[in-house]
């Protein structure tokens, strides 16, 4: 009976030391990858949502629109590698995009000095992101966010201008495979930013300054899948959130408008530049 007794809790003691390593192994995985989502997230967020790039005052309705080319810019992005957290994987710290705005509602007036008070604008940008010439990043994303400006102000003769900006935006998704195809097939990584902030300039002559202050809440969704086993995800979803504030200047050349900006966003500090056409 001994003998029967010790061999079964053998038996258990080697299925619970089984059970533990292939679970602490998946943890492991989850734990590696989730640190590397942060550490991406922390580092390559601000160059995706970054950049104002335009003065604080309402368009005035329509037809008023712009359309423009600008760069946020930061020295060489390093992340940790979410499939090799022993490793690095860089992008080029140059992000262009693409950006449109349109006014749909010129607001009200409180005096005859005083308008654009609850003007309406509609805000797009794309970013796609700059080839990393890295082997093992098998999928680069690229960035679309939409938001709505509501005037406070509108830029005149005695009063500056002033608006309040929400903003939402969806990162594709970035893919890494690993060199060495043991455990991990690949890793994904899906972003989600949410952004508001406020901003405040004033017009003299040819040149505007502006300045904003806001926040910014973003969110990574994290999948993973291991060599013949189904897809998984890290759970819970990792978010974060970081401030900003913004100081900038607009030169004004008829149809044309040139941007020049320098921001803190969290720890990172982005320089961004452009210009716009528009009316």
């Amino acid at each position: 009976m001994i003998g029967n007794y010790v061999v079964r809790v053998s038996k258990v003691a080697i299925l619970i030391f089984i059970l533990r390593g292939g679970l602490w192994g998946q943890l492991t995985k989850e734990n590696e990858i989730r640190r590397g989502a942060e550490d991406f997230l922390q580092t390559v967020s601000p160059l995706v949502y970054g950049g104002i790039l335009e003065s604080g005052s309402p368009y005035g309705g329509f037809p008023h629109f712009s359309i423009g080319l600008a760069l946020n810019m930061v020295g060489k992005i390093d992340f940790i590698n979410p499939v090799d957290t022993t490793s690095m994987l860089s992008f080029p710290g140059v992000f262009p995009f693409l950006i449109a705005d349109i006014g749909l509602f010129s607001g009200f007036s409180a005096a005859p000095l005083i308008d654009g008070i609850g003007a309406i604008d509609i805000l797009f940008r794309y970013i796609r992101a700059p080839n990393p010439n890295e082997a093992q990043i098998t999928k680069v994303p690229s960035f679309l966010s939409y938001g709505v400006r509501i005037g406070i102000l509108k830029d005149g003769l005695t009063t500056p201008g002033a608006s309040l900006t929400w903003k939402h935006g969806r990162l594709g998704t970035l893919k890494v495979e690993p060199e060495d195809l043991q455990e991990l097939e690949w890793a994904e990584l899906d972003m989600k930013t949410n952004s508001v902030f406020l901003e405040v300039s004033k017009s003299l002559i040819f040149i505007t300054p502006y300045i904003g202050i806001g926040r910014d809440w973003y969110a990574i969704d994290a999948r993973y899948k291991e060599l013949g086993q189904a897809e998984k995800a890290v759970e819970p979803q990792i978010k974060g959130s970081s401030g900003r504030t913004v100081i900038g200047v607009k030169l004004s050349l008829l149809l044309l408008k040139l941007y020049a900006e320098i921001g803190k966003y969290g720890n990172k500090t982005i320089v961004s530049a452009g210009f716009r056409a528009g009316i």
